[in-house]
């Protein structure tokens, strides 16, 4: 039970983390994320296959949660935070440098 307590603690840091960055970026940075994270998908598929429907719908109906879940939600919040960090890193990048060029 502590380990799922934990786990669920985890994933909820994560999930404010994700929500804090989405709102330092605009649309178009959230668009640019779903690309990356599309990409990501379509290379896992690539390599592991299809999920099916009937996986996804166990997924999304399931109302209990066990370790293996939870890791599968934190790995996926993880991603997203990871995708995401890039492109306001990129953002801040490419605003300091339009500002050294304007300084200049």
């Amino acid at each position: 039970m502590i380990n799922i307590e934990y786990s669920i603690s985890k994933l909820k840091m994560k999930e404010r983390q994700l929500e804090t960055l989405s709102e330092m970026v605009d649309k178009e940075g959230l668009t640019q994320c779903i690309r990356l994270l599309s990409t990501y998908i379509a290379l896992y598929k690539k390599d592991f296959g299809e999920l099916s429907a009937e996986s996804y719908e166990s997924i999304l109906s399931s109302t209990e949660l066990d370790t293996d879940m939870l890791s599968m939600f934190e790995n996926g919040i993880h991603e997203a935070v990871t995708m995401l960090g890039m492109i306001v890193n990129m953002r801040k990048q490419q605003d300091k440098n339009q500002l050294a060029v304007t300084i200049n």
